[in-house]
């Protein structure tokens, strides 16, 4: 949309009638008596717009759904790191805390594993001994929009490069991993790469304590996305044999529909992220 600036305020027209109020806006277009005027929501998230205006759009590439609430929400949860290293948990959360978009939402979002760059490249740091976090630099990732943790030379977004995620398509689907755990994943693509095997079990490791936190959040949920698919499907009846003249049980309906599509949008992020990485060999991990 066109963007502009407003401001709103009151005034009278003409002596003893009653003020009105008026809201001015000033754009940087040139426009003509009858056109219709467009401003910009901004870039949010569907929550932000539900919330402020009662309506998100689909998709909603501002979208994003947290997975850890902070770089400190990752560093405790180490279900899945190698207990008794104190010394290289302590390196790994100063590695951490100096991350240049430290607060930037560890979060999975739409377009899948390659726009979760920053989430997986913090816990990239989360699974790198010393050694490998000597491999790892703070740099600007272009398709995230700000830095994150990748790799030292060639291929440094390593598993979730955006060329790697674009083939995913033609990768194994989840059902015909054949249940394979992470440990043996990380050993298959140990020897498909063999150049540096510890570059692969680490993201391997990422991307299934990732997995494993988007299956926990959607067991948090009622319901499951397959539910609040039906559920929808029968508010869209409903509405199609609605009484118009109960005009409030309409308005409480269509509310309730608008409330359970945002919860879909949640769902299908977290479904997709988790679909995502069976397709490309990795389950979610386990503890």
């Amino acid at each position: 949309g066109k963007e502009g600036s407003g401001k709103e305020g009151s005034g009278k027209e003409g002596s003893g009638k009653q003020a009105t109020s008026w809201f001015q806006m000033r754009s940087i277009w040139a426009y003509e008596p009858g056109d219709e005027v467009f401003i910009t929501y901004g870039h949010e998230t569907s929550a932000e717009l539900l919330a402020s205006y009662g309506f998100f759009p689909t998709p909603n590439a501002g979208d994003f759904v947290r997975i850890y609430t902070d770089v400190q929400d990752v560093l405790d949860d180490d279900r899945y790191v190698t207990a008794g290293d104190v010394h290289g948990a302590m390196t790994r959360e100063g590695v951490m805390w100096s991350a240049l978009a430290v607060a930037a939402p560890l979060a999975v979002r739409p377009g899948g594993i390659a726009h979760a760059a920053h989430l997986l490249g913090c816990l990239r740091v989360m699974h790198s001994s010393e050694a490998a976090l000597t491999k790892l630099r703070d740099c600007d990732v272009p398709h995230i929009g700000h830095s994150t943790f990748v790799w030292v030379g060639e291929d440094p977004c390593g598993l979730w490069g955006p060329a790697k995620c674009e083939q995913v398509v033609s990768r194994k689907t989840a059902c015909e991993t054949g249940g394979e755990s992470s440990v043996a994943v990380a050993e298959r693509r140990a020897k498909e790469n063999p150049a540096d095997p510890e570059r692969n079990a680490v993201d391997t490791a990422a991307l299934g304590q990732a997995a494993a936190r988007c299956v926990e959040l959607l067991a948090e949920f009622p319901t499951s996305l397959e539910e609040d698919l039906v559920l929808l499907a029968e508010l869209a009846q409903e509405r199609e044999r609605k009484d118009d003249e109960d005009e409030e049980k309409d308005e409480n309906d269509s509310q309730y529909a608008v409330a359970v599509s945002y919860r879909v949008s949640v769902k299908r992020m977290l479904v997709d992220f988790v679909t995502e990485c069976a397709a490309v060999g990795i389950p979610p991990s386990e503890w």
